[in-house]
């Protein structure tokens, strides 16, 4: 009864209207009709027998018996391996939480002449290269050792570290360093600190999906963006207005303002805006690709410069007339639902005080201001991650949900994240399973093919790409190459620890 409450509560919030395409999951497993129709397929008290599934096969209904199978099946696993819930929902998160899996932080050691490839690898989280003594000092190679992992496999056996770094200016095995050993006794030795890898994709997004619904039939998470993973993709042309009023400004610094493309760059504006479209349309359908608010604020914005581009304050007025006159900073917020087993300032839960029980009881909605345990972790996590981090809440040892600003704040954030926080990883934005970054290839004369690979081989997914006319600052600079690309949440942050130049994040 909880679930359909609050899924029930969603639909009037959202005033999102019954469809039969909503309840059977055709809008995304989101759809608040599709919750409450599965909450009530949940119940012990429903039945389906063989007869019943023929009779909604020969409706079209069939997949209201493959819901009822799913949501049965799913209540007696728990009931089964969770047992009663005695401990409330934290018992049921925490049992959840644990079989999403995480990886193990493992710590290797090769001697010189000695490499082996190591199978299985997530990430490599650092790497060190020398010998015993107390007057030497070891080489960080790591960023060296990240070139060698492909894929989940990290292949060390033939590699030469010393010619490595020996490409890179640096003479580690120098004769002095040889005198010094054969003194010791010593031999080079790499330390290697490596992540492996959770869980198989396909199951561990399966597991997910069930982590997430726990978390909100027990009010965990907060509904800030439901049904609005389509305004992701309308960010990038509306960060291309701001970017082409910036690139007119610089321009005129070195060439008068009559040369300027004025044309040409509002015609690349509505080509990246109308291939938005299309990406949205095939993913949530027609209706939010063109009669959605994000699609206005880009859009009017858009026949303004097309016809008045020298009166740049009338952009403001459609602008205002959409979104209000109010600015409320405090409202600007995104959620982050982040698994962190080891965080970079304590390796145990004793510097907080040890791991007690969690802020909630069972059923109760997310509390607005946290308790005085939540308010340290947030001091801790502002002090060692980011000063852009609203609030910390932590759900059970290893998951918090993270409140940080939105806009370019919340880029800042997760790039910190991803450097100071090596294991972490991002299970949801702001109840979205996606986000859209945009990516910058310049400089390097890297084809097209070869970046598209870079950034799947990072882990994203190349929507499309665009090139503007004219570049920032030198009018004889090649314009870069831009990214449109998806990432699946729980892929973001090993995303942006992956990729290196020539390519660049630029947003998210």
């Amino acid at each position: 009864w909880q679930r359909l409450e609050r899924a029930l509560s969603n639909a009037i919030d959202g005033k999102v209207e019954p469809h039969v395409d909503g309840m059977l999951g055709h809008r995304g497993a989101q759809d608040p009709w599709h919750r409450a129709l599965r909450a009530l397929l949940s119940s012990p008290r429903i039945r389906i027998n063989s007869g019943q599934r023929f009779q909604l096969s020969f409706a079209g209904l069939g997949t209201v018996a493959e819901l009822w199978d799913e949501e049965q099946l799913l209540r007696q696993r728990q009931e089964a391996e969770i047992g009663p819930r005695d401990g409330g929902d934290e018992d049921v998160i925490r049992e959840t939480f644990q079989a999403l899996g995480h990886g193990y932080v493992l710590t290797a050691k090769m001697r010189d002449g000695e490499f082996r490839t190591l199978s299985d690898v997530d990430q490599v989280i650092s790497a060190t290269w020398g010998y015993y003594s107390l007057t030497s000092r070891d080489f960080d190679v790591t960023d060296i050792i990240k070139r060698f992992h492909k894929g989940n496999v990290l292949h060390l056996a033939n590699l030469d570290l010393n010619e490595e770094l020996a490409k890179e200016g640096h003479a580690s095995l120098s004769l002095w360093n040889r005198f010094r050993m054969d003194i010791h006794g010593s031999e080079y030795e790499l330390k290697l600190r490596y992540r492996t890898t959770p869980l198989e994709p396909v199951l561990f997004e399966k597991r997910l999906e069930t982590l997430l619904q726990v978390l909100d039939d027990c009010g965990k998470i907060r509904h800030l963006h439901n049904n609005d993973e389509h305004i992701t993709y309308f960010k990038l042309p509306e960060w291309l207005q701001v970017e082409m009023v910036q690139i007119f400004g610089e321009s005129m610094q070195h060439t008068p303002w009559y040369r300027f493309p004025f044309f040409t760059m509002v015609m690349k504006y509505f080509e990246v805006l109308f291939k938005e479209v299309r990406v949205v349309a095939q993913s949530h359908g027609l209706q939010k690709a063109v009669f959605s608010h994000a699609f206005a604020v880009d859009l009017i914005p858009g026949f303004v410069m097309a016809f008045l581009f020298s009166q740049m304050q009338l952009l403001a007025l459609p602008l205002l007339s959409i979104g209000g006159s109010e600015y409320d900073d405090q409202r600007l917020v995104e959620d982050l639902l982040v698994q962190c087993h080891d965080t970079p300032w304590r390796q145990s839960e004793g510097e907080l005080g040890g791991d007690g029980p969690s802020w909630a009881g069972a059923g109760h909605r997310a509390m607005e201001s946290p308790p005085p345990r939540h308010a340290l972790e947030t001091e801790m996590w502002k002090a060692h991650v980011s000063m852009d981090i609203r609030s910390v809440l932590v759900i059970t040892p290893g998951l918090y949900r993270l409140t940080v600003a939105t806009f370019l704040p919340f880029t800042q954030v997760l790039v910190a994240l991803a450097t100071r926080c090596p294991t972490a990883v991002v299970l949801q934005v702001s109840n979205n399973k996606y986000v859209q970054a945009k990516v910058e290839v310049s400089g390097a004369p890297l084809v097209p093919r070869a970046a598209e690979k870079a950034i799947e081989e990072a882990g994203g997914q190349v929507l499309f790409q665009y090139q503007l006319p004219v570049a920032r600052g030198e009018t004889k600079v090649v314009p870069p190459m831009y990214y449109a690309v998806r990432i699946k949440a729980y892929r973001l942050l090993g995303f942006v620890r992956a990729i290196a130049p020539p390519v660049r994040l630029v947003q998210i």
